[in-house]
């Protein structure tokens, strides 16, 4: 428990700083679009020159820091009412300071914070710190008679729940040096995770640094780059109740986009990237990624088009177990749109394709409690080919008021990355408390499917009102390994925002899934609708205090199998800017 003390007495410290990512389930679709885009680790980046949101003009912002981008997002990412810091277009002379704190019941206690100094000259700075946790009690799931898992019922109260938490925390500083011909700017930061279920404490500690270096736009003819390098060294020290387990990890990144501009209508563009994760202790293996993608843009009159092919080479270790499927070399990457009523309807299409080599800490990034010894018939670390991607859309706007997305597409994925199911017991782990010795466990593992799906996200504000959404429709095929569970045919996120007098915000939120079928143990997932409700209310420009209830349904939410956290939630708290 040492580190989880660490991360307390920091929390603390920062009057209890970090952002909290709800345990998930583990969504398949790997979206690749560069060489090097989307793959700069997977942690929470920090936002450059940032304004900070005066409370009483804006409702629901959200906070996003990452020193390395996460391009596999979970299904659930639920954040409707956290805090966004926008790149601010002037440099400002004065400091400021931004705090948001909360804590209530069931514990959710959140604390963000970013520190802005002033400075003349080209220099912009910032710190921020950001917390995020669950500490409380998780419901246990026994199948019925139709293999639906659902909450277990008992009239022992005790052996109807267990006892846990997950934390997420990361405090760091971020900057940039605007120069006259390039942007230099650098993140450096603390990132951890902390999880504790009924088998296992778990503590994750890392270390991020990235620095990235852009041209400025010179005149219509000009040489563009844009360079960027990244690392973290990270530890995970399992403790079992028998034993005691470690995974050290190192992780450097390196991707660059270099070309020519001509006329800024036409560009000739190579992306080139380099990736390598080298792993200690329990899991000694290393991998890496070359990656070379030339690419043609032209923009004019009402044509946009992106015109490139991606060649990636994955270098792998010999018979370890670890990154064994066989990856793809080449991948189209190729973006067109055209303007059907200029700034108003555009029809797009896009085909694509690439690997992702999927690192310990982008598990934990989507599930705080991945299970070294739950791996299933796979190894925990592997890699993600999805062999060819296409998607078509149309998007635009109604007047100044509404916009809208309307896409369909198909996806090719070899060794996608799901959640399943397990029995513990009978190779000697211990039995979730209250259950048999062979009991269920949560594991993650890979298989090869087809994906179909169409969606459309919308926005509809006025001033004083918001709502947006976002709706999915996708059907899976050729799902092989029975014991993972089918992802969520019908997603979905609403969420309505409204503001009086820009004094008292009014918002709501859910979000929603389709159960969930693994075949082999006939278990199924049920769906779920998670209801979230905000207020706050403003004093003045420099104080507000806030009050969010969370799944208002009492819902029995797992998005993660077998891990479910108690029902109705609320947490109040305050925000200040100064």
């Amino acid at each position: 428990m040492k580190i989880n003390i660490l991360k307390i007495a920091l929390a603390s410290g920062l009057s209890a700083l970090s952002l909290a990512a709800a345990a998930q389930n583990l969504d398949p679709t790997v979206v690749v679009n560069r060489a090097y885009e989307g793959k700069l680790l997977e942690v929470n980046k920090p936002v450059l020159e940032m304004a900070v949101p005066d409370t009483v003009q804006q409702f629901d912002l959200e906070f996003d820091y990452s020193v390395f981008e996460n391009p596999y997002k979970g299904s659930y990412d639920f954040k409707p009412y956290q805090l966004i810091m926008k790149p601010a277009s002037s440099v400002r002379d004065f400091n400021t300071f931004w705090l948001k704190a909360g804590a209530g019941y069931s514990l959710y206690p959140e604390l963000g914070l970013v520190w802005t100094p002033a400075f003349d000259g080209r220099f912009k700075m910032n710190v921020y710190g950001d917390y995020n946790a669950y500490i409380g009690e998780y419901r246990l799931f026994r199948p019925n008679a139709e293999g639906v898992l659902k909450r277990w019922e008992n009239t022992n109260r005790t052996a109807s729940f267990w006892n846990g938490y997950r934390m997420k925390t990361r405090a760091g500083v971020d900057g940039r040096v605007d120069l006259k011909k390039a942007v230099v700017s650098f993140d450096m930061a603390y990132y951890g995770v902390a999880s504790k279920d009924t088998l296992k404490n778990r503590a994750y500690d890392s270390f991020d640094m990235k620095v990235n270096v852009a041209s400025r736009a010179s005149g219509s003819d000009y040489f563009m780059y844009d360079v960027t390098a990244a690392y973290r060294f990270g530890e995970d020290k399992l403790r079992y109740e028998h034993s005691d387990g470690y995974v050290g990890e190192n992780v450097f990144r390196f991707g660059a986009t270099l070309g020519q501009v001509f006329a800024k209508s036409h560009k000739v563009l190579f992306d080139v990237g380099f990736d390598m994760m080298a792993y200690s202790g329990a899991m000694k293996t290393t991998v890496s990624e070359i990656v070379f993608a030339p690419h043609y843009v032209f923009g004019r009159d009402r044509w946009n088009l992106d015109l490139g092919l991606r060649l990636a080479k994955v270098i792998r270790p010999e018979d370890n177990g670890f990154y064994s499927t066989r990856d793809q070399i080449i991948y189209p990457d190729i973006n067109v749109r055209y303007a059907l009523i200029p700034d108003a309807m555009s029809v797009y299409g896009k085909i694509g394709g690439g690997n992702q080599i999927h690192t310990y800490s982008s598990l934990l990034d989507c599930n705080a409690f991945v299970d070294p010894s739950f791996a299933g018939a796979d190894p925990l670390l592997n890699l993600s080919v999805e062999r060819i991607s296409f998607a078509v859309g149309l998007d635009g706007r109604i007047s100044r008021r509404f916009t809208y997305d309307v896409h369909a597409g198909f996806s090719n994925m070899n060794n996608g990355l799901l959640a399943g199911v397990a029995y513990a017991g009978a190779d000697g782990l211990e039995p979730l408390p209250g259950l048999s010795a062979h009991s269920y466990v949560p594991v993650i593992g890979y298989a090869t499917y087809n994906k179909l799906y169409a969606g459309l996200d919308w926005i509809w504000h006025t001033d004083d009102i918001s709502f947006n959404g976002a709706v999915e429709y996708a059907h899976y095929t050729g799902i092989e390994d029975q014991c993972l569970f089918t992802p969520a045919p019908f997603t979905g996120d609403v969420a309505f925002e409204y503001n009086w007098n820009r004094r008292l915000f009014l918002g709501l939120d859910c979000r929603f899934a389709t159960a969930r079928k693994a075949e082999e143990f006939s278990l199924t997932l049920p769906g779920y609708a998670d209801l979230g409700l905000y207020a706050e209310y403003a004093t003045s420009r420099k104080f507000s205090v806030w009050l969010r209830g969370g799944n208002l349904l009492n819902a029995t939410v797992q998005h993660i199998p077998l891990y479910a956290e108690k029902g109705i939630n609320f947490t109040a708290g305050i925000c200040l800017k100064l």
